[in-house]
């Protein structure tokens, strides 16, 4: 994927491995972890690692557990195929309890949607967490704040 990616657009790419990224502390300001932590052994341990680099913050985006689609397909006894198999889809709950785990003692300020929604639903809402797929951005307090 990396070569394909780099015929692609001339950019130069890193190939890491998520759960102990090649960067310094506090290397960016923001990273993103879109469809990633459904398909690793060990959220928690990405999600800290998500929060070693990252200054400001980061943003997820999973696919829901709580999906009306979800649901459909449960009740008709329908599996996911291919890749989609094997995700580990997440709850809103459940992952905002491994955002506030991986963060230990450091705050955090946490904000979710959900989006993809069948039929005529609202396109993006905090009340309704039946959208197929759900983002969440989490701000990160400075460590120095979060210590005191």
């Amino acid at each position: 994927m990396l070569e394909q990616a780099c015929l692609r657009n001339g950019m130069s790419y890193l190939q890491g491995d998520a759960r102990a990224l090649p960067f310094e502390n506090q290397r960016f300001d923001l990273v993103a972890l879109i469809t990633t932590l459904e398909f690793v052994d060990d959220p928690v341990r990405v999600l800290r690692e998500a929060m070693r680099v990252a200054r400001q913050g980061f943003l997820l985006g999973v696919l829901n557990r709580q999906s009306l689609l979800e649901y459909m397909r449960l009740l008709r006894g329908q599996r996911p195929a291919g890749v989609l198999a094997q995700a580990y889809r997440l709850s809103v709950e459940e992952l905002k309890r491994r955002v506030r785990r991986a963060a230990d003692t450091r705050s955090v300020r946490i904000t979710w949607r959900t989006a993809l929604f069948p039929g005529r639903f609202p396109p993006c809402a905090t009340w309704l967490p039946w959208g197929e797929f759900l983002g969440m951005s989490v701000h990160l307090e400075p460590w120095e704040r979060s210590k005191a």
